[in-house]
């Protein structure tokens, strides 16, 4: 994941918290499964250019791990910031 803030007052650990917790939950109500890792990475992009890469980074990593050739074929991507066939 990805995550872009305007603010400098953003807090980057809750925002996660919140998501894993929220979208985890519902995951396991629906499959009777974990769907997140107890701990994660974080880091924080200091240059705009190194964005674009990470971005495509994080697409390939399906790739990666041999589930498609492409990471346009994997039909869990999206992105609300860039076009994935653009990339």
């Amino acid at each position: 994941m990805l995550l872009l803030s305007k603010s400098p007052k953003s807090d980057l650990k809750r925002v996660i918290k919140d998501f894993n917790q929220k979208s985890g939950f519902m995951f396991i109500r629906q499959f009777k499964k974990k769907l997140w890792h107890i701990s994660y990475y974080d880091h924080i992009l200091r240059k705009e250019e190194e964005l674009l890469e990470t971005a495509k980074y994080i697409f390939n990593n399906p790739v990666r791990k041999g589930l498609v050739n492409s990471f346009k074929e994997y039909p869990f991507s999206g992105s609300m910031m860039f076009q994935i066939d653009k990339l």
